[in-house]
């Protein structure tokens, strides 16, 4: 008598069992295609690579914004693939202070606002910060700028897509 509910398979249907005695389905290595194991594993090398990567591409994202857009898009329009050979020693030089930086947090326990104090006194590290304020009040006023314009395309009811040259 067959059990209820159970759904029996043809012989030829049913996987073939390999020399080692597990099932060899139709996606393994020996049909030429990765297993199932193969494929998990993969995917958690690059579900971690991912991971690792993630605040990377975030981080060198962050400056990508209208200015600098358009900024990218004029220097490609007149130097063509003339400076390309820059971004090697440019990629290199931002590794290398990242890493410095990081570094220095991780063994000190500091940032580097401290350790800029303590090396250089407080008048550098005020002149300093006050430097950083100024970049990022920058960056306000150039925010707040791109909110004003797009409210006033809203008001007109124009396209948005005509505010991009007004904006670069």
């Amino acid at each position: 008598m067959k059990p209820q509910g159970v759904a029996h398979a043809l012989p030829s249907t049913l996987p073939k069992k390999s020399r080692n005695g597990k099932s060899r389905l139709p996606w393994s290595r020996s049909a030429g295609c990765l297993t199932s194991d193969t494929f998990q594993r993969w995917r958690i090398s690059i579900l971690i690579f991912l991971s690792v990567l993630g605040p990377g591409i975030i981080t060198a994202n962050v400056d990508n914004d209208a200015g600098g857009i358009y900024t990218y898009s004029v220097a490609g329009a007149r130097f063509g693939y003339s400076l390309l050979w820059s971004l090697i020693p440019i990629t290199v030089a931002l590794i290398v202070v990242q890493e410095m930086v990081a570094w220095m947090g991780v063994v000190t326990g500091k940032g580097l606002a401290d350790l800029i104090r303590e090396e250089y006194g407080f008048r550098t590290t005020f002149l300093l910060m006050m430097a950083l304020l100024l970049a990022d009040l920058g960056n306000l006023v150039f925010i707040i700028t791109i909110t004003y314009a797009l409210r006033l395309m809203r008001e007109q009811k124009r396209s948005i897509f005509s505010i991009v040259p007004f904006l670069a």
